[in-house]
């Protein structure tokens, strides 16, 4: 590692969480930040997590739960007739989590971290939708559409439009070595 200014720069490699390329208790500490839903077998990277931790290690596994943005994904069902929030992967949440990371780890504990956001500006909730899937492929009816139901829901709100998240973080401790992963 080399030292910028009494900062240290770290290694940054890409690669499969499920087969890390790291030595048993390599680390004191692993962030998985709005990732393992990404992840094929959840269950499977669990273990690759406890393997790289050192026993006094921990985990830190932020995601999302099942109401994460609820009224940006009403919003782009009125104008686009579907949101690509509807089809986010449930692989990793705050319903599953915690049974997940059992299975590598012996002290799981959920962080909720609720929060709002407020938007008065309806070109940023309008490029944000149209930035996902079912934004990319409305046609420009759907489009207008959307514009119109953000109108209102903004009209409706005094000019705001209030977005609540749904996200936080599992701290998971006490890695349990040698278990085994199907």
């Amino acid at each position: 590692m080399a030292v910028l200014d009494s900062i240290e720069i770290v290694d940054a490699r890409a690669c499969d969480v499920q087969e890390l390329p790291f030595a048993d208790g390599a680390f004191d500490v692993v962030v998985a930040n709005h990732m393992v839903y990404h992840v094929p077998d959840p269950a499977r990277a669990a273990a690759e997590f406890a393997r790289v931790l050192r026993p006094d290690g921990a985990l830190m596994a932020a995601t999302n739960g099942p109401r994460h943005l609820d009224t940006i994904a009403d919003l782009s069902r009125r104008g686009l007739g579907w949101s690509s929030l509807d089809f986010g992967d449930r692989r990793f949440e705050t319903s599953n989590g915690a049974t997940i990371l059992r299975t590598g780890f012996g002290s799981v504990e959920w962080q909720h971290h609720p929060s709002t956001m407020v938007c008065t500006d309806p070109d940023d909730v309008f490029a944000f939708i149209a930035s996902t899937t079912a934004g990319q492929e409305a046609s420009p009816e759907q489009r207008l559409a959307l514009k119109g139901a953000i109108a209102e829901c903004l009209r409706r709100g005094n000019g705001a439009l209030t977005v609540t998240t749904e996200a936080g973080c599992f701290v998971a401790r006490d890695p349990v070595a040698g278990h085994a992963v199907g």
